[in-house]
């Protein structure tokens, strides 16, 4: 009966992968992970919850669900466990049925043992039928018979038919079996003839479809060529604050109020570990679902996305948001003392950035040496 960390480490190992591989997949520190494999994180003073977090986070990675690993490690904390995770996840995997007393001595006698075939019955059946041929002698079984292998068969011959040598694949009329059953041979494999017509006219209708698109395609960018063709004159006529003269290699001036801000419909923003390791924090965005925490070491950046809003919570305090590589000072007004919020609105009043982030680190405080993806577990 194995524990959950004996099967953690024996799934790991069926899936050919490595410490190293499972670091770089869920972001858990090298130290964490061989304490979830040694066992010993169960027996740290750590906080259970952080402890179940770590371990589930760590087996969601090895393609374990969410219900198999909360149910394995209830059963550990019950001391019900009992192999749950190898018996579901290792493939070929079953418990040793136990061996009695009769099992061990057909192993050690061997092929000794095995069943021999009861012949009193055949030899009593045998000696049946050669009292039946004395008393009822016939001719056809008296005559001598010859069997297929050239062997002759005298008295005792207890009527078996002879049976005839197959014939030799050059004397078969093979289509006159063809011809003899129908639904055999090549016909069972011909398409029926209005079937490839059928296809053959989808695909002459897909062909003039799609001559038909191109044309048409070609015809409407020679239009927008056509209309797209002004002077120099016209363009002047209607945007005469774009330009500071009549002619054509002068400078343009923007206006101020057509300035605005074009912001892409997803925004990136790096969390990074800036003064110590992250372990973890949790992120919750509406580009993805769930609420999971992720760990980052020291000195790397994790890159996560949003649209309309993203919240940060955990391990703040070892925790910078660089956006474009500026830092943001500034969260929304509704964050509080353990939650940071940004919102697409604040991007949007101040398209220069200036009013809420700066583009110095703090003092002894370098950029991040690394910036990594987040990590997206199936």
């Amino acid at each position: 009966m194995s524990q959950i960390h004996e099967d953690i480490k024996a799934i790991r190992e069926s899936l050919k992968l490595s410490i190293q591989d499972m670091h770089d997949k869920t972001r858990i520190s090298m130290e964490n992970i061989e304490q979830i494999e040694d066992g010993s994180i169960f027996t740290t003073d750590r906080n259970l919850t952080y402890v179940r977090c770590f371990v589930r986070t760590y087996v969601r990675g090895l393609k374990v669900s969410e219900d198999d690993s909360t149910a394995a490690l209830d059963l550990h904390e019950q001391g019900r466990y009992d192999s749950f995770l190898r018996k579901k996840y290792i493939a070929g995997f079953a418990e040793p049925s136990p061996k009695t007393d009769k099992d061990s001595s057909l192993i050690n006698k061997g092929s000794a043992t095995e069943e021999k075939p009861d012949v009193s019955e055949k030899t009593s059946s045998t000696v049946k039928a050669q009292q039946s041929d004395k008393e009822n002698p016939t001719p056809a079984i008296r005559k001598e018979k010859k069997v297929l292998d050239g062997s002759s068969i005298g008295p005792g011959y207890t009527g078996q038919t002879k049976i005839p040598a197959p014939p030799k694949s050059k004397d078969v009329n093979w289509s006159s079996m063809n011809r003899a059953n129908p639904g055999s041979g090549s016909k069972k494999n011909e398409i029926p003839l209005p079937l490839i017509l059928g296809i053959v006219a989808i695909v002459a209708l897909l062909v003039a479809a799609g001559f038909w698109f191109t044309r048409e395609v070609a015809e409407s960018v020679t239009d927008l060529t056509e209309n797209a063709d002004l002077s120099v004159n016209e363009f002047s006529e209607s945007a005469p604050d774009l330009l500071m003269s009549d002619t054509l290699d002068a400078p343009v001036a923007p206006n101020p109020s057509l300035t605005s801000a074009v912001l892409p419909d997803t925004l990136h923003v790096v969390v990074y570990a800036a003064t110590g390791n992250l372990e973890p924090f949790r992120v919750s965005s509406d580009t993805f679902e769930n609420r999971r925490p992720y760990w980052v070491d020291q000195g790397v950046g994790m890159r996560v996305s949003f649209i309309n809003e993203l919240r940060l919570s955990s391990s703040l305090a070892q925790m910078l948001v660089i956006y474009d590589d500026r830092v943001i000072t500034q969260f929304h007004e509704d964050s509080t003392p353990t939650e940071r919020i940004l919102r697409r609105s604040q991007f949007t009043n101040d398209p220069t950035l200036e009013s809420f982030t700066t583009s110095t680190f703090p003092s002894g405080v370098n950029p991040p040496i690394e910036i990594i993806e987040r990590p997206v577990l199936q």
